[in-house]
């Protein structure tokens, strides 16, 4: 198992409207997966760049979150919000379906793995700079 060069924070992430209920682990929070998958995507678009570097694993830290649910009912203390589908084709109305919806505040830790000759680039401030700027656009 290779070890870090070093970790990389993104901090203050605001998303809004997440699906909380994406899997059955992780009921009423994103799946892990889903940001996963995201930092894979960065890694690819990185490599045109800084092809000497990849991302590894990340670590989600959630800093704050509001559920988008309806308040307390005679069933229950609180459901998801519940939204209507268009009409059918046919004009008949389609089925009530149950959304749960989340805004997240969210940190990521991102390991990356370098080359011995990137890191000791990296050791300059502005090359430390440049790397963390590009990636924080992408």
């Amino acid at each position: 198992m290779r070890k870090a060069n070093f970790y990389l924070l993104f901090k203050g992430i605001e998303i809004h409207q997440a699906n909380a209920i994406s899997s059955p682990l992780t009921y009423g929070f994103p799946a892990i997966s889903g940001f996963v998958g995201a930092i894979h995507q960065l890694s690819r678009k990185m490599q045109d760049s800084f092809p000497q570097a990849d991302l590894g694993g990340v670590m989600v830290s959630c800093n704050h979150f509001k559920v988008l649910d309806n308040k307390a009912t005679i069933y229950s203390d609180r459901t998801f919000t519940q939204t209507r589908n268009p009409l059918k084709k046919t004009g008949e109305t389609a089925s009530i379906i149950e959304e749960g919806k989340i805004h997240l505040d969210i940190n990521l830790v991102v390991e990356v793995f370098a080359t011995e000759d990137f890191r000791d680039e990296l050791s300059k401030k502005t090359q430390a700079d440049t790397f963390c700027q590009k990636l924080a656009n992408l």
